[in-house]
């Protein structure tokens, strides 16, 4: 790994943030001399971190930032790390339209930095304002180790010139002002070379304008051609036309008679069916009255299942009742349970407290008797009567835990009473609850016993009600079955009358289709010859068509290239202003630094 490349991302890890991938890939993993980052998107972060690293660096001799369009935060912390640096020996900033104050820490690297001999700067906005190209000025002045300066197409004006020829004053640049001049031949080579373009592009319009004319003349030619052959074709076809018109009335009135005979048989017709329908009206009146018997018998049996289903609500309520008195019961239980714990707890926990002080009370006896035994040896004759002492203090000390432990029991004894007394409560709240289960269930066995009656009585009176009702049914169908065969009857007779009006349909059908399909024909000559006027006229309009087409092409093309023209005539009368302009500028600085050497 690479000093540079550690370094780096040392520094990510201190500021906490992640390098792109892409930059990663760039950077150099060796000890290379080259760090080469154009054309690549960097944000202001990692311009920060970047000029840290330039400025700690020691191995890089060659950096390229070339078209990067970096902020001018970012390029403003590249150079401030870039002042400091001592290996760097080319620096290429070409492209990212360094203005402002980015041309001011610009100056103050210039100012600092002594170790780079080449700056490419080609292609920024250095000449825009003029304090920050003063201070730029001034850092070239300052400077005394630059051999190339690149300071092309950065928009210098003609007072900004002056204070740049007055600081190469003191600097040797040369090798710039001929870098100039060799690009002002190549322009002049540009725009002998684009002149002799134009010529020929110009001979190239002229041919092809002689030829779309020679091809619109013959497209002329053809359309007149078919414009005649169109006109023929028309008259003949309005000829066949008016014969056919005449063929078509003279149908038309054979049509209208079969017409008004197919008329005549339908009246006919509605009269049967208006006779069938007086039949069909009193067969729903029958169907009628069956389905209101048939909805009376159906409200008695809902009324009857709702009564039902009320019994059932009740009962149902009544178990809800005694099940809820069963739970609170429970919940009682359950409370003395607790009670019951909770007082358990608190012997416990006393016991433990009684534990706590018998503990205590031994270390007390072992601290004194380890006293004891180590100034026996010093006070012999004091013994006596701190053993006096001590044993009243022991007798006090046992009377007084023998009053604790007394106080104790007791309180234990009364807990045990209170808990027993629960267990009988909680023992009496169990019976009465299961005697109240017990009476639940025999009220809900005689409740079911009575519904069960009940029921049975009703379904015997339901089936009474359903004989007498199949008994009316039965004579009802035969009155049906009378009403039907006095149908089947008359739909007999129309179907007779039916079959022979078909028959008399089908011979006038096959007449009318007859004549539909002579004029089926004759419209499809028509429509034939209509076909081919359609596709002449469809032709001539694609000729015209492309015809345009190609003259729009022809047209755009030719607007194009003049436009063409005219942006590159522009831009080197622009380029070969500017660079005489400059070129005397720096000739009259060379003249100045010629004359203070002489």
């Amino acid at each position: 790994m690479g000093m540079f490349f550690t370094l780096f991302l040392k520094l990510c890890k201190e500021k906490h943030l992640k390098p792109d991938s892409e930059l990663l890939e760039r950077l150099p993993r060796n000890d290379t001399l080259l760090l080469d980052l154009s054309h690549m998107s960097i944000c202001a972060d990692m311009c920060g971190i970047l000029g840290k690293a330039l400025s700690f660096d020691e191995t890089i001799n060659e950096l390229r930032f070339s078209d990067c369009m970096i902020c001018p935060e970012g390029m403003q912390a590249i150079l401030h790390g870039l002042a400091s640096n001592t290996s760097v020996r080319k620096l290429n900033l070409k492209g990212n339209q360094i203005r402002g104050n980015t041309v001011e820490s610009l100056g103050y690297m210039l100012r600092n930095n002594n170790c780079l001999t080449s700056i490419c700067l080609e292609w920024n906005d250095l000449g825009i304002l003029e304090t920050p190209f003063i201070v730029f000025c001034d850092g070239l002045q300052a400077n005394c180790n630059l051999r190339r300066l690149d300071i092309r197409n950065n928009q210098v004006t003609h007072h900004g010139a002056k204070q740049l020829a007055e600081a190469l004053s003191s600097n040797k640049t040369l090798q710039v002002i001929e870098s100039s001049l060799q690009c002002n031949q190549k322009l002049q080579l540009m725009k002998t070379n684009c002149k002799h373009k134009t010529h020929i592009l110009c001979k190239q319009y002229r041919h092809l304008e002689s030829e779309n004319k020679k091809q619109v003349l013959n497209l002329m030619d053809k359309l007149s051609c078919t414009q005649g052959y169109l006109n023929h074709e028309k008259r003949n076809s309005g000829h066949q036309l008016m014969q056919l018109k005449e063929t078509l009335k003279e149908k038309n009135q054979a049509f209208n008679e079969l017409f008004s005979k197919f008329t005549e048989t339908d009246t006919q017709l509605t009269l049967m069916k208006e006779k069938s329908s007086s039949q069909e009206e009193c067969i729903k009146k029958l169907q009628e009255q069956l389905s209101g018997l048939k909805a009376q018998f159906q409200k008695e049996l809902h009324q009857e299942r709702e009564e039902f289903r009320n019994k059932e609500k009740n009962l149902v309520k009544d178990l809800s009742k005694a099940s809820s008195k069963s739970i609170q019961l429970e919940c009682k239980l359950s409370d003395s349970e607790t009670k019951c714990h909770a007082l358990q707890e608190q012997v416990y926990e006393l016991k433990e407290h009684i534990a706590c002080l018998h503990s205590e009370i031994e270390l007390k006896e072992a601290q004194n008797k380890d006293m004891l035994e180590q100034k026996r040896n010093e006070f012999n004759e004091k013994i006596k009567q701190f053993e006096g002492i001590q044993k009243k203090e022991q007798l006090q000390q046992k009377e007084s835990w023998e009053n604790l432990e007394t106080n104790l029991r007791n309180q234990i004894q009364k807990s045990e009473q209170s808990r027993l007394a629960l267990e009988e409560d909680v023992a009496s709240l169990k019976t009465a609850n299961i005697a109240l289960r017990v009476k639940a269930e025999e009220d809900i066995a005689i409740l079911k016993a009575g519904i069960k009656t009940d029921n049975d009585l009703r379904y015997e009176q339901l089936q009474n009600k359903i004989f007498l009702i199949e008994s009316s049914k039965e004579d009802f169908k035969k009155q049906w079955e009378t009403s039907q065969q006095q149908l089947n009857d008359m739909n007999n007779k129309l179907a007779r009358k039916e079959t022979e009006k078909e028959a008399e349909t089908g011979k006038y059908k096959m007449e009318i289709n007859q004549l539909h399909s002579k004029l089926d024909a004759e419209a499809q000559i028509q429509r034939e010859l209509k076909n081919k006027l359609l596709e002449m006229e469809q032709k001539l309009s694609e000729h015209d068509n492309i015809y345009k087409v190609m003259m729009k092409k022809h047209e755009v093309e030719l607007a194009s290239l003049h436009e063409q023209l005219r942006t590159k005539g522009s831009q080197l009368n622009c380029l070969c202003d500017e660079v005489t302009q400059r070129a005397q500028s720096l000739q009259s600085a060379v003249s100045i630094t010629r004359t203070s050497l002489s």
